[in-house]
């Protein structure tokens, strides 16, 4: 009987570790003083309201400022995200490159903070949305992946706000991953 517990454990281990949440307060709802729990507000960055919910809104200053929000979350083991928002942007004009626009900046980190490239899209939004705009994606992690970072920004762009809300990132089974 002893020397079944090792696989029983090891059965049950991957199932806890899946459709686990890796951000907390994603749907900014929780504050205090004023501020979301767990962000960091920096300038061009604001903490809004419409009725009842609550959200990040980003204010672009110009093309040489990046103005953006940051949380390096660990995986604590997991395989695979699942990652979900609504996005809301208006009169985001492009910078001097293609690249300089409304984009969630996403990047998979080895244990020791090195990028792992190409591991997590990068979304990215110009001109102007007709109200929320709801995504997600799910992907397997690299091998080696010890944490993740997701920065919503207003990457050098001429104009433009960008609105975030209802973030959820969830570890998940990478057979719950579609494959491609």
């Amino acid at each position: 009987m002893s020397r079944f517990v090792p696989l029983l454990l090891a059965a049950i281990v991957p199932l806890a570790a899946a459709d686990t949440p890796l951000l907390s307060n994603g749907n900014f709802e929780t504050a205090k003083d004023g501020k979301p729990d767990g962000w960091s507000l920096q300038a061009g960055v604001s903490y809004e309201t419409e009725g009842a919910n609550h959200f990040i809104r980003l204010t672009g200053a110009g093309s040489s400022t990046q103005v953006s929000v940051f949380r390096e979350l660990p995986i604590n083991g997991a395989k695979a995200v699942s990652v979900a928002y609504k996005v809301r942007y208006a009169n985001v004009k492009r910078g001097s490159q293609p690249w300089h626009d409304a984009r969630i900046i996403m990047e998979a980190k080895n244990a020791e903070k090195a990028a792992i490239k190409g591991a997590l899209p990068h979304p990215f939004f110009t001109g102007t949305s007709t109200g929320w705009v709801e995504k997600s994606f799910s992907k397997v992690l690299p091998e080696g992946t010890a944490t993740i970072t997701f920065m919503p920004a207003l990457f050098m762009v001429e104009t433009g706000t960008f609105d975030i809300d209802d973030v959820v990132i969830t570890a998940i089974d990478p057979a719950a991953v579609p494959a491609k």
